[in-house]
């Protein structure tokens, strides 16, 4: 395991002890798929903008020479733009139920979801092979 992968693991269970007791103790059952795919969203970004600004790591995404356009997708991406849009769709439709949470359920939610960011930030989909497979350090296509 790598410095910086150490750093975010640090990161995840602080952030997650840190933030629990400001959350509130109760939210609409629509808000928190979407909140947990901006998380989710939100760490990869991080991430990424880490290895592009601060690691100064080349370029990873495989993208086909002939057209330009990218033959893989983060797989930590589209779980979570799948996470935005169901929770929105959950919340237009008015997706009822209070769900309460104290600040140990917030804080274990965070750090679960954290530690599956990061385990999943290694996985792309294979657009042309159309399967999962392992690739460390890619970034998004649109850090470019």
């Amino acid at each position: 395991m790598q410095r910086r992968e150490k750093v975010e693991l640090a990161g995840i269970v602080i952030a997650s002890c840190a933030t629990a007791p400001f959350m509130p103790a109760a939210i609409i059952a629509g808000e928190l798929p979407l909140l947990c795919a901006a998380l989710l969203l939100g760490q990869g970004l991080a991430r990424d903008l880490w290895l592009k600004y601060g690691a100064g790591e080349g370029q990873t995404c495989a993208i086909d020479p002939a057209t330009g356009r990218p033959i893989a997708i983060c797989a930590e991406s589209a779980l979570g733009i799948s996470g935005v849009a169901a929770g929105g769709l959950l919340l237009a439709a008015g997706a009822g139920g209070i769900l309460h949470l104290s600040p140990w359920r917030w804080g274990a939610l965070f750090l679960c979801l954290g530690l599956s960011a990061f385990a999943l930030k290694v996985l792309i989909i294979d657009l042309r092979a159309r399967r999962l497979r392992v690739e460390k350090n890619h970034r998004r296509v649109v850090l470019r």
